[in-house]
């Protein structure tokens, strides 16, 4: 009804911002916080990497508990003196979470292990994914290189170039992509796709005990454009109910879309 019914103040303990939240339930916090860096100034050229604390902040007592430290997404620096352009790094893993009313799921896709923490009882569930990775074929690397480049002129594509003249590519593909929890409380795994991709995708569901019990198919058109970008990808997933997915398609013109498909058993 619009009416306040409560609030918390978190501590601040250094200048750096929260790079991500989300709610545990109506009175728990998940917060993304990014690990201070050891130096100042421009980073040097080459592929950086930081670390982040994954805190669990409760709102009616500010405590705060920590329930890990993972490592997100790379990022390649190309140092030119006066400035520093950012490069995605190709086929990188990347720190994925996900929460429900009271589990919090967190994954490095570095690995194929994904931990699942109740919001009272701490670590409860290790999920061990069956070890999808394939290795970096260099028709991967041909096509990565081919959309990095592509649509770009002067400048821009002469740093692109360069960059990707310098890039180093790994063995294999994350072990998985993102992560989504449906109303049920029930994890969805994205299996990796490289972007840019016009395939159909594949997500794994399991319960609370790690116990799979779907795998679903998104057709191609399910996804907008934003999810697809090899740098900066969306949020897009709103919302997985038992029998349907609703997805921002993001704004045709003055309007933003939004987009029930049904989920077909």
């Amino acid at each position: 009804g619009g009416e306040r019914v409560r609030e918390g103040r978190l501590p601040i303990q250094s200048h750096l911002t929260v790079l991500r939240s989300f709610m545990v339930g109506a009175e728990k916090i998940v917060l993304e916080r990014p690990v201070l860096p050891e130096t100042s100034g421009l980073p040097p050229t080459g592929a950086s990497r930081g670390k982040s604390h994954y805190l669990l902040f409760s709102i009616p007592s500010s405590a705060i508990d920590t329930l890990g430290t993972m490592l997100p997404e790379p990022a390649y620096f190309l140092n030119t003196g006066n400035r520093a352009a950012i490069f995605p790094v190709p086929f990188a893993p990347s720190a994925q979470a996900a929460a429900s009313e009271d589990f919090i799921w967190l994954g490095q896709s570095d690995v194929p292990e994904i931990y699942g923490f109740h919001a009272e009882d701490g670590l409860t569930t290790i999920l061990r994914l069956e070890d999808p990775r394939r290795r970096v074929t260099r028709r991967d690397r041909q096509t990565y290189e081919e959309k990095l480049v592509a649509g770009l002129s002067g400048d821009r594509l002469r740093e692109h170039e360069r960059y990707a003249s310098r890039m180093e590519y790994p063995e294999t593909m994350p072990a998985f992509g993102l992560l989504e929890v449906d109303i049920s409380g029930n994890l969805w795994v994205q299996r990796y796709t490289p972007p840019p991709s016009d395939e159909e995708e594949v997500w794994d569901v399991f319960n609370p005990s790690g116990k799979r019990l779907a795998t679903v198919t998104f057709p191609p058109d399910a996804y907008p454009t934003c999810a697809r970008r090899m740098k900066y990808p969306c949020d897009w997933i709103k919302e997985i109910g038992p029998d349907y997915l609703l997805v921002d398609q993001g704004a045709r013109g003055d309007v933003r879309q939004v987009v029930r498909y049904r989920i077909l058993r």
